[in-house]
């Protein structure tokens, strides 16, 4: 059964993964045995489908040109993706063509996470992990152990492992993580929680958000779907994938300064910043970027942006920062629909996995909290 489940689990990237896995997270929806902390909140897969179908719909119908490709293409059944606690985060629903995946739209797995619609990809990464079999073989045989259940899981929102449980007697005893795009075993302080990620003070408000959108995407969806007023910028910013995988405040920093002209090694701004193999502060993100500058741009935090921060950024052709907890990216764009003040979405130039990124669409309204570092030649 193992050899069977790896082989689906191990084959090209995630388009593959996310293939194997879809009868797998159907029956789990499906049996009530097998649910971890679902409740009153849990958006369902039918729900998921609906949010899904409406979106693609809608992006096929827009003028953004990396969509022309999902015309004629439909949503598969969606893959529930849960962190490391059991607490359900979100469906990957793959867009699908002549049964090839040709790109993936996130929803949020419960209401209170506030607009259904959390990110879209044209281009997922090219993932593989095929050291998770070697090292969860060779765990199990050190510890007298069987292979149990396999999952993909969030380890630290929002990076990827594959969880592989160990059992003896039927039951569990231990459990393997391994990174799903570095192939990496993840050790214990690694794991961070999805709901140390969320904003509390964007929380309140975000079941009656769901709420609205809901009501409008279901009314919507029984007729044709078309974008109505739009507002939208992109900056030629150049996604670079960041060298380590504690690199992702650098890279993001090389894309936004060798968009200003400036040209740096990732290792050269890692250096100004402090970066260290746990990563960099936060604080030390600004100040790298002027010390590695010589002071030649102005970096500062903002915790207190909001949609204006970002058209104005971007319209003055500022591409800037967003950092989650524990991780780094660069903003190049948005896109906004002034009839559906929901539809507001930022353009991720995201510089995970190591050595080659994704770029993606990502929804302005989001109980995730962050931070955004501006930076003004």
């Amino acid at each position: 059964m193992w050899k069977k489940m790896m082989k689906k689990i191990l084959a090209i990237g995630i388009a593959a993964l996310m293939l194997s896995m879809i009868v797998m997270s159907a029956t789990a929806m499906n049996d009530s045995s097998t649910l971890r902390d679902m409740d009153t909140y849990m958006i369902s897969v039918d729900k998921a489908n609906i949010y899904a179908t409406w979106t693609l719909q809608y992006f096929v119908a827009t003028n953004i040109t990396e969509f022309d490709k999902w015309e004629g293409a439909t949503v598969g059944e969606p893959m529930l993706i849960y962190d490391t606690t059991g607490d359900p985060v979100l469906y990957d629903v793959p867009i699908v063509i002549n049964g090839d995946i040709v790109g993936v739209i996130g929803v949020w797995a419960k209401k209170n996470m506030g607009v259904p619609v959390y990110s879209l990809s044209s281009s997922p990464p090219e993932l593989t992990t095929t050291k998770v079999e070697e090292i969860a073989l060779k765990r199990a045989e050190e510890e007298g152990a069987e292979v149990g259940s396999v999952n993909v899981v969030y380890y630290d929102f929002p990076k990827r492992a594959v969880e592989v449980t160990l059992e003896k007697d039927g039951k569990v005893v231990d459990m393997v993580l391994v990174d799903q795009a570095t192939s990496e075993a993840i050790s214990e302080n690694k794991i961070k929680p999805f709901s140390s990620k969320v904003d509390k003070k964007k929380a309140q408000h975000a079941l009656e958000l769901w709420k609205e959108v809901d009501e409008q995407i279901t009314a919507e969806s029984k007729g044709e779907v078309s974008p109505l007023g739009i507002e939208q910028e992109l900056l030629d910013v150049t996604l670079y994938g960041q060298e380590t995988t504690y690199y992702c405040a650098p890279a993001s920093a090389q894309m936004i300064l060798s968009y200003h002209g400036y040209q740096y090694t990732q290792s050269q701004i890692a250096e100004a910043m402090g970066t260290t193999t746990s990563g960099t502060p936060t604080g030390n993100i600004p100040t790298g970027i002027e010390e590695v500058t010589n002071n030649q741009v102005d970096a500062w935090n903002d915790w207190s942006w909001g949609w204006g921060t970002v058209t104005n950024e971007i319209n003055n052709n500022h591409p800037y920062m967003s950092n989650i907890a524990g991780h780094a990216r660069a903003v190049r764009g948005y896109y906004y629909d002034t009839e559906r003040p929901w539809i507001k979405y930022q353009r991720i130039n995201d510089p995970w996995p190591v050595g080659q990124g994704e770029d993606r669409w990502e929804n302005y309204y989001t109980v995730v909290e962050l931070c955004l570092t501006i930076v003004h030649p």
